[in-house]
């Protein structure tokens, strides 16, 4: 049986390390972030790793293409799809989402031990609900991650229907990530 740790939000690859201190080495990695600089510098880190894959690419609800607002105040931390901050203090780039339920489709399997970790900043909402209403969310064993629900622009009505239906029909929530900073 294979173990897939899946980084949702890989930022600067904190996660990776931390999951290897707690997992062991035997994980295999595919991790997502839609910033260019940290994808690529992620990419020319674990070239030679051949348990972790980078994707440049933003986890969604559909395959498209979107505007990341990049803060400018936070160094990049708390980047997002949701234009959840004041306009004047983020760097727009388009990005390419990925319809996340069909990568988990096509890439994994359920047999496998398969950890989802979600720190999608805002984006948790829309990602979560899709994969509840095609299943795939059955495909994980563990969900870990970080609830953005206190920044402007964000619907905490959603956010907690979101929880609520975690809870209701998946007897799950998700369990408090944070990586140190490395």
């Amino acid at each position: 049986m294979k173990i897939n740790f899946i980084d949702c939000g890989a930022h600067k690859g904190q996660s990776i390390i931390y999951a290897r201190s707690l997992y062991g080495n035997q994980l295999n990695f595919h991790s997502f972030e839609p910033i260019p600089f940290f994808a690529n510098w992620l990419t020319s880190f674990y070239k030679d790793d051949d348990k972790v894959k980078i994707y440049n690419k933003a986890v969604w609800d559909k395959d498209t293409k979107k505007t990341f607002h990049i803060s400018k105040s936070k160094a990049t931390w708390g980047s997002s799809l949701s234009d959840r901050f004041n306009k004047d203090d983020t760097i727009p780039i388009e990005v390419k989402c990925i319809n996340f339920s069909k990568w988990v489709k096509n890439n994994l399997n359920k047999s496998d031990y398969n950890i989802l970790k979600l720190d999608i900043e805002g984006a948790e909402c829309e990602v979560l609900n899709k994969m509840m209403d095609d299943d795939t969310l059955s495909t994980f064993n563990s969900l870990v991650g970080e609830w953005h629900g206190n920044h402007g622009g964000f619907d905490s009505n959603k956010f907690l229907l979101t929880k609520d239906r975690l809870k209701q029909e998946y007897n799950t929530e998700m369990i408090t990530w944070e990586a140190p900073w490395y």
